[in-house]
């Protein structure tokens, strides 16, 4: 199943109406984006539904994903919309947090990124009376797209 086709189930699954804020990544805007909610790309907004971006790396040790700030991942779309939606290619899972870092590196020509986010899951807290809260610091939902090769059209 195509990455857009995944996409749009998850719009439909989730009931998600609002509009949908893209990474201005070309692999992700360069899509056909058939019954999905209205799309922008860039910086998310406050009343955006959902943020869809690409992954850096995912870290197979912790089932982590490391997204690298930039002018085509914004970091935005890691904290505003209440649900992110990450596209991962295949070919760049890692085994351990140290690989992941080195592929940053060597990605970004020794050069690190202004941000780096570690994300595990949806953000959630039980600080106040001891009750499980989603959203709390971020997304309440997180969807992990994990497509072929390099290319999110596979």
């Amino acid at each position: 199943m195509r990455c857009r086709a995944r996409l749009a189930r998850i719009w439909r699954r989730k009931n998600i109406s609002g509009p949908v804020r893209l990474a201005p990544d070309a692999r992700l805007i360069g899509l056909n984006w058939p019954g999905v909610p209205v799309l922008r790309s860039g910086v998310a907004s406050e009343d955006d539904a959902a943020g869809v971006c690409m992954a850096l790396a995912g870290i197979a040790e912790t089932g982590t994903l490391l997204l690298a700030s930039g002018p085509e991942a914004p970091s935005s779309l890691n904290f505003l919309p209440e649900t992110h939606i990450v596209v991962l290619p295949g070919a760049q899972i890692v085994g351990a947090l140290e690989d992941a870092w080195r592929e940053l590196r060597r990605l970004n020509n020794g050069q690190m990124p202004r941000t780096v986010n570690l994300i595990s899951g949806p953000s959630r807290t039980a600080d106040i009376a001891m009750t499980m809260f989603m959203g709390a610091h971020g997304p309440k939902r997180l969807h992990v797209i994990l497509v072929g090769d390099h290319d999110p059209a596979t």
